[in-house]
């Protein structure tokens, strides 16, 4: 069988398979990341795949379900991001249990001119990991498996919580990163 390989930017992988997808002519295969998943599948460019319970459970829970859209499976993860806590052993023998923690450690490292924790909490990528364990979430699941943009789960009183914390942390304690004299 011969495989013919094309690379080219995600932005343009939709865009050719939507005009060359009715043409008979798009691609098999293809990598995208999953939050274009939604997308393609209302607009008809992928079809579910049919793979065996046992090859799913090859992969973490949250990969698989991330290509999982109306109980229907259309993608299979290539690779998985996701965010790390990088800290010096030198300065902490093992990582703080808290975002409070964190708060405190930070504030005596900065009273001595030093950085705490550095976090993009500003972006709700990176205070994701404080929100969704509250109880936050962006929309609820529907009977069918799918999202319900109807029903949004950050103002949840756990979510609320987290945002009102994270505020505290980057207006009011001045720890938002850069210089450590703030």
């Amino acid at each position: 069988m011969k495989v013919n390989l094309q690379e080219m930017p995600y932005a343009q992988q939709l865009e050719k398979l939507r005009l060359d997808g009715p043409a008979g002519i798009g691609p098999d295969v293809l990598v995208i990341p999953n939050d274009q998943l939604g997308g393609a599948v209302v607009q008809g460019l992928l079809s579910p795949l049919s793979v065996d319970q046992a090859k799913q459970d090859a992969f973490t829970p949250a990969s698989i379900n991330a290509f999982r859209m109306d109980n229907a499976l259309y993608g299979i993860p290539k690779a998985v991001e996701t965010l790390v806590l990088i800290y010096n052993k030198d300065l902490i023998d093992k990582p703080l249990d808290s975002l409070q923690a964190w708060l405190d450690y930070s504030k005596t490292q900065r009273e001595q001119n030093k950085y705490g924790l550095l976090a993009k909490f500003d972006q709700i990528y990176y205070s994701w990991g404080a929100i969704g364990p509250m109880g936050g979430y962006i929309f609820a699941k529907n009977d069918s498996g799918g999202f319900n943009p109807q029903q949004v789960g950050l103002n949840t009183p756990g979510a609320v919580e987290a945002v009102t914390f994270l505020k505290k942390i980057l207006c009011r304690e001045g720890l938002s990163g850069g210089d450590p004299r703030r």
